[in-house]
């Protein structure tokens, strides 16, 4: 029979034995109550005293507390002691962000999570741990990361100097690599569902796993995607390529970013629960039928003579710097709306609460009537 334990926080409990008090933490399951049980004790020296807790280290002390209670989550403040807690075979996840440190030449032999981002790193070590499962290293100064362990899961390495990347494990489901230097990929592994590779000098983009959700590759010199797109695909940002024409586009599409594409003159079929689209900056004449459940739309940049009807829910609306003479009715959510540069010489009737910038244009009179103030006139008309 499993053990229950509901800790009440008092001053009684501060009474009780250290051990008996680690017994009881060691059945209490929220973080919460862990840490609450911890700051009623100074026997227990705070929450730092448990293992499953994350321990910082700055001092000396620190670390003979991280060997003591055998701690797994170790987050580094002073560097100093970065080569003492490599030997600490009980630690599977270490932080050293922001440590100025240059160079890691070994690392524990456990560990499953590496978090060494923003430091000024310029290399690694040349053989990870075989337990490694995570590695987060961005914004450092890597040219090349080393081979990834076989059963290896995330890799976030954004804001490096890198011009390749090594074979990609058979297991990896988040890839970030935006910001380096690189100009193509590894063969993407079946099990991806995210992945960032923006701000690199892509040309095109290897086959996409069918399990991919998110796919953020703007600010390359693509100019053309991967056909057919991940029927799971989410979220699609294509934004400042050279893309001329978009794939057909998946049903599960709920954010498209196609913005800053000089010469994409048209779009396909919008998937029909579209919630966010961007076509800022392109070459476009027209826009095709929106989806019902658009809320964000930017279009601004275009040669577009007129839009579609717009969605009931659309709340901000960005159709500035086009050829538009007149809007078509906006809905009663709209928020947000910047019709600047453009032909119009009236505006429709505007919802309540609307935030708008409609100059550059050829109003004459600006009379802004509102929604009910038109409800009101119709119904005058009525009698």
């Amino acid at each position: 029979m499993q053990l229950q334990v509901r800790v009440i926080v008092n001053m009684s409990i501060t009474l009780l034995p250290k051990e008996i008090l680690e017994i009881i933490y060691h059945y209490v399951d929220a973080l919460s109550d862990r840490i609450a049980l911890a700051c009623t004790s100074p026997q227990l020296n705070a929450a730092a005293t448990f293992s499953n807790l994350a321990h910082t280290v700055e001092k000396e002390y620190d670390v003979n507390i991280v060997k003591k209670h055998r701690a797994v989550d170790v987050v580094l403040k002073n560097a100093t002691f970065l080569d003492a807690l490599c030997h600490f075979r009980h630690i599977t996840h270490l932080h050293l962000r922001s440590l100025n440190i240059e160079k890691i030449s070994t690392l524990p032999p456990n560990l499953i999570g590496l978090y060494c981002y923003n430091n000024g790193l310029e290399e690694l070590p040349t053989v990870l741990p075989s337990t490694l499962k995570i590695l987060c290293c961005g914004g450092n100064l890597l040219k090349k990361l080393p081979a990834l362990p076989p059963t290896f899961t995330e890799l976030h390495c954004s804001d490096n100097e890198l011009n390749e990347l090594p074979a990609l494990p058979s297991t990896l489901t988040s890839l970030e690599c935006s910001e380096n230097y690189l100009k193509e990929l590894p063969q993407l592994p079946s099990t991806l569902q995210t992945l960032y590779c923006g701000g690199n000098q892509l040309k095109k983009l290897p086959t996409l796993p069918s399990s991919l959700d998110t796919l953020v590759c703007n600010y390359n010199q693509l100019e053309e995607l991967p056909a057919p797109l991940p029927s799971t695909l989410v979220e699609l940002d294509v934004s400042g390529n050279r893309v001329k024409k978009l794939p057909t586009l998946p049903s599960s599409l709920r954010i498209l970013v196609c913005s800053n594409n000089n010469d994409l003159k048209e779009l396909p079929t919008l998937p029909p629960y579209l919630c966010v689209l961007g076509c800022a900056f392109n070459g476009l004449k027209e826009l095709p039928v929106l989806a019902s459940t658009l809320v964000e739309l930017c279009c601004g940049g275009n040669s577009l003579k007129r839009l579609p009807g717009l969605p009931p829910n659309l709340v901000t609306l960005d159709c500035s710097g086009n050829q538009l003479k007149q809007l078509p009715v906006l809905p009663l959510d709209l928020c947000t709306l910047d019709c600047s540069s453009n032909r119009l010489k009236q505006l429709p009737a505007l919802p309540w609460s609307l935030e708008f910038v409609c100059s550059c244009n050829n109003l004459r009179n600006l009379e802004c009537r509102t929604v009910g103030e038109e409800e009101e006139e119709d119904f005058s008309d009525d009698e």
